[in-house]
C-alpha cells in the first residue's frame, strides 16, 4: 500500500539508496573521472534520479528535506551523548556509585534506540543522574561541564519540536503516481552496472580493483543509507596468519532467520535490517573450516565485525 509521503516503503528506502550513491560519488571526483564507465554512468544515473523526484509532489520532497534534518538533528545529540555517557560511566565506576553507572547504560543505549517523541526525556534522564555529581572535585577532572549538558537539553527540545512540523508536512502530501515505478527500472539498471564496475575497473588501467575506492564507497554508503532505521553488520573476511589475505565468496549466515550474505572481491560482506538482539553467525568458504559467532546487535546502529578462517 502507498505511504502518505508519496512513495511505498520499499520505493522510499530504494531511492534514499539511490541518493546516498550518487552523494558518495561526488566526495570521488578524480577516482571516477578515471574509471571511464563510471565517468558515464554516474551522471546517467543522477539524470533517473531527478526523473524520479520530478514525478513527485513539490511537497513530497519538502518532506524528504525536513526528514534528513530531523535525522541529522538527533545524530548530532547523540554524538555529543554517547562520550558523556561513556565518560561518566568511568567515574560511576571507580567512585562504585553503582546508580550513576546503571543511568549511564541505559542512557547510552536508549539514546540510540528510543523513538523520537521519547527523544527529550532521555536527554533529561541522563542530564538528572549526572546533576549531583556535576560539582564534584573529582568528576570535574573528567571534564563534563555543565553548559554541555544545558546545551544538549536545548538541542533536544528543538528536535522534538521539529517533529510536529515533519509530521505535519507528511499528512499534507498526496499519493504520487503509480508511473513512479516505471521510473525505477532504469535506476536500478544504472544501480546494477555501477556495482560491478566498482568491482573490477582500476583507474590505472586494466581488471584488477581499486580496493581502497571500493571500500571507501561501499563503506560509506552503509553508515549513510537510513542510519536512523536500518542495522547493519558489515566487515571482511580473512585467512588466519595470511598477513589479511582476503577469502572472496565466503558466506556469512544468520542462523536464526537463515539470512545470507557473501563475501566480494575484497572480502567485504554486509547484512542488514536486524530487529536488535543476539544472533548466531556462521562463517564458512570453500576450503576452510567453518566457525560459529555469536553477536549481540543493536538496533539503528552499525556494527563492523572481522571474521578469519582457519585452512582446513
Amino acid at each position: 500500500m502507498p505511504t502518505r509521503d508519496g512513495l511505498t516503503k520499499e520505493q522510499r528506502e530504494e531511492l534514499n539508496a539511490h541518493i546516498a550513491t550518487d552523494k558518495m560519488f561526488d566526495l570521488f571526483p578524480i577516482q571516477v573521472a578515471g574509471y571511464e564507465p563510471l565517468k558515464e554512468e554516474v551522471p546517467l544515473h543522477r539524470s533517473h534520479i531527478d526523473a524520479v523526484n520530478a514525478l513527485l509532489p513539490d511537497k513530497m520532497r519538502n518532506t524528504v528535506i525536513i526528514t534528513e534534518e530531523k535525522n541529522e538533528k538527533r545524530l548530532a545529540i547523540e554524538e555529543k551523548y554517547q562520550p558523556i555517557c561513556s565518560i561518566t560511566l568511568a567515574y560511576a565506576i571507580k567512585s562504585e556509585n553503582t546508580g550513576l553507572a546503571a543511568a549511564m547504560k541505559l542512557g547510552g543505549t536508549n539514546i540510540h534506540i528510543v523513538a523520537d517523541l521519547n527523544f527529550k526525556v532521555t536527554i533529561e534522564n541522563i542530564n538528572n543522574a549526572i546533576k549531583p555529581v556535576i560539582a564534584d572535585i573529582e568528576y570535574v577532572k573528567y571534564g563534563i561541564k555543565p553548559l554541555m549538558l544545558s546545551t544538549g537539553l536545548t538541542d533536544a527540545s528543538a528536535f522534538l519540536a521539529s517533529l510536529g512540523t515533519n509530521r505535519q508536512a507528511v499528512e499534507s502530501v498526496s499519493i504520487a503516481t503509480l508511473g513512479v515505478e516505471k521510473l525505477f527500472i532504469p535506476l536500478r539498471k544504472d544501480k546494477t552496472n555501477i556495482d560491478l564496475m566498482m568491482q573490477y575497473f582500476n583507474p590505472t588501467g586494466g581488471i584488477q580493483p581499486d580496493e581502497t575506492f571500493y571500500t571507501s564507497i561501499i563503506s560509506s554508503l552503509l553508515i549513510n543509507k537510513l542510519p536512523q532505521s536500518h542495522t547493519i553488520l558489515s566487515g571482511h573476511v580473512y585467512e588466519v596468519g595470511s598477513d589479511e589475505k582476503i577469502i572472496k565468496n565466503a558466506h556469512i549466515r544468520n542462523t536464526k532467520t537463515g539470512k545470507l550474505a557473501i563475501s566480494d572481491l575484497m572480502g567485504f560482506y554486509n547484512l542488514t535490517k536486524f530487529k536488535g538482539g543476539v544472533f548466531e553467525f556462521e562463517i564458512s568458504a570453500s576450503g576452510y573450516k567453518t566457525i560459529t559467532v555469536v553477536l549481540t546487535i543493536v538496533m539503528g546502529k552499525h556494527l563492523t565485525m572481522d571474521f578469519r578462517l582457519e585452512k582446513i
